[in-house]
C-alpha cells in the first residue's frame, strides 16, 4: 500500500527566531527539541533517547509534538532519510517529517526497518538547489510491503539475527586484523634487529 494510507505524516516546526531565549531553554526541560543532528548524536540502535536543545513552555506552541515510538525522518539537507524511532517525546525541527502509524496494524521495529533500507532512494530524490529536501507527499506516496502482523514480526526477528551475525563477523575481521598488524610489527622488529 502507499505509506500515506496507513500513517499521518506530518512536517515539524521551529520555533523563529532560532536561539530566542522566549523559546529556547539554556537548560534541560521536559519539552526536548529534536533535530537532525541529535538523530546520528543521540540514536542508539536508532532509538532517539536525548537531545542537545531544550524548548521552553512557549517555545512548544511553534512546534509539532512527537510521542515515544514515533518514526522521524530527516527531510532536508545532507542526511536527508536519515531516520530513528523515538525513545522520548519531544517536538521536532522543521527539517525532519514524523510518520505516525495510525492503527496498531504496522510493527514499530518493521516500520523502522522499512524506513533504514529506503535510506538511499530518499537521499537521491531530493531537490532544491539551496537546500535539498524531500516533502510529506514523496513520503506518504511511497510503497510500503504490508504483510500481517505475524510475518512481520518474523521479519524483523530475521533481520535482528542477521545483523547479530554481521556484528560477529566483523569483531572477527577486526580481530584477525589485529593478529595480522602485530605478526607483520614482530616480522618487521626481527629482520630489522638480527641486521
Amino acid at each position: 500500500c502507499r505509506m500515506g494510507k496507513i500513517s499521518d505524516i506530518q512536517r515539524g516546526s521551529s520555533p523563529r527566531p532560532k536561539g530566542d531565549p522566549r523559546y529556547f531553554s539554556e537548560n534541560k526541560t521536559t519539552n526536548h527539541w529534536i533535530s537532525i543532528k541529535d538523530i546520528s548524536k543521540h540514536a542508539v540502535n536508532n532509538i532517539l533517547l536525548d537531545t542537545e536543545e531544550f524548548l521552553t513552555d512557549e517555545g512548544t506552541h511553534f512546534s509539532r509534538y512527537a510521542h515515544k515510538n514515533e518514526l522521524l525522518v530527516a527531510v532536508s539537507g545532507s542526511t536527508t532519510g536519515k531516520c530513528c524511532l523515538t525513545g522520548i517525546d519531544g517536538y521536532f525541527y522543521d527539517g525532519i517529517a514524523m510518520v505516525r502509524l495510525i492503527g496498531k496494524y504496522v510493527d514499530h521495529q518493521y516500520h523502522l526497518m522499512y524506513y533504514l533500507q529506503r535510506y538511499s532512494q530518499m537521499n537521491d530524490a531530493k531537490f532544491g538547489a539551496a537546500f535539498p529536501n524531500i516533502n510529506t507527499k514523496f513520503l506518504g506516496e511511497m510503497m510500503f510491503p504490508f504483510p500481517p502482523q505475524k510475518e512481520q514480526k518474523v521479519i524483523v526477528d530475521k533481520v535482528n539475527s542477521l545483523m547479530e551475525l554481521c556484528d560477529e563477523l566483523e569483531q572477527n575481521i577486526d580481530s584477525s586484523q589485529t593478529q595480522i598488524e602485530q605478526l607483520m610489527q614482530s616480522c618487521l622488529k626481527e629482520v630489522f634487529e638480527e641486521g
